[in-house]
């Protein structure tokens, strides 16, 4: 009987065995973190540095509501590049009000671009833009709760 039992328990470890019950368990996954990446609200323009010239309009301009437009016009001779300088003070203290947009068309082409200050603008008080095209231009200028001191002029090299 000694000798049925050590078979019996010989043949169960041995089944047990063949049916994998004995292995390790499989090691546990480890949970990796991930970081949340979140976009900025604005996206800044980088700036170019250049110094401006004979001016074609260098003026100030003043908003209190979103209903005034301002408009320039302009001749830009050949072969001469130029650029747009703006520097924006605002004027309620919730600067979530305050927001200016410039628009530059070309007359000819009606290309047309499109800078700005506050909502879907940089936040950047002072920017500047070159500009590469000749001709006649029109520059359209709207503004909330801000004080603007804009200028459009050929640039220096």
């Amino acid at each position: 009987m000694k000798y049925s039992v050590l078979a019996l328990f010989f043949l169960v470890l041995a089944t047990a065995f063949i049916a994998g019950c004995t292995q390790s368990p499989p090691p546990a996954a480890v949970p990796v973190p991930t970081a949340v990446v979140t976009q900025p609200a604005v996206t800044v323009t980088p700036q170019t540095s250049f110094n401006l010239g004979d001016h074609f309009f260098d003026k100030k301009y003043s908003w209190q509501d979103g209903n005034e437009v301002y408009s320039e016009e302009f001749v830009v001779p050949q072969g001469q590049p130029w650029g747009i300088k703006y520097d924006v003070t605002p004027l309620n203290d919730d600067l979530s009000k305050c927001w200016y947009e410039v628009t530059v068309s070309n007359i000819n082409t009606n290309h047309s671009d499109s800078f700005g200050f506050g909502r879907s603008h940089s936040s950047e008080k002072s920017q500047i833009y070159p500009v590469y095209g000749y001709g006649p231009y029109k520059v359209e200028m709207r503004g909330n709760y801000v004080k603007v001191d804009m200028t459009a002029a050929k640039r220096n090299a």
